[in-house]
């Protein structure tokens, strides 16, 4: 029974959470508008393509989706762009890909959109 019961609330955490997909989508539209707070904000013409995600993450290994997750907790904690843009960029988003160093080949190319 205490085993189910953890089962249980780890399913139901991870539904709540959404998908390691939902949440690309969502720090995706997090860091487009923290940007948009620099006066000389430039659209980086990359847009998330949630469907082509949920297609090719089952490719990617329990590694993978730990390495993605703290890549997707380090861009949640960037602040709002207050300055130079492309520094702000620089900082919060490039800093943050040390952290998908080592992807798998099938993860990198199912999820690079």
């Amino acid at each position: 029974m205490k085993r189910l019961i953890m089962m249980a609330t780890l399913t139901a955490s991870l539904f709540s959470c959404g998908t390691v997909c939902d949440r690309f989508k969502s720090s995706s539209d997090s860091l487009e508008t923290k940007g948009k707070a620099c006066s000389d904000y430039q659209s980086g013409g990359v847009t998330f393509n949630k469907t082509k995600c949920d297609e090719g993450i089952s490719k990617c290994n329990a590694d993978d989706v730990k390495k993605l997750n703290a890549y997707l907790d380090c861009l949640d904690k960037a602040g709002t762009c207050s300055g130079n843009y492309t520094a702000w960029a620089l900082t919060n988003v490039l800093g943050c890909a040390s952290n998908i160093g080592g992807l798998s080949a099938e993860c990198t190319a199912a999820v690079n959109n």
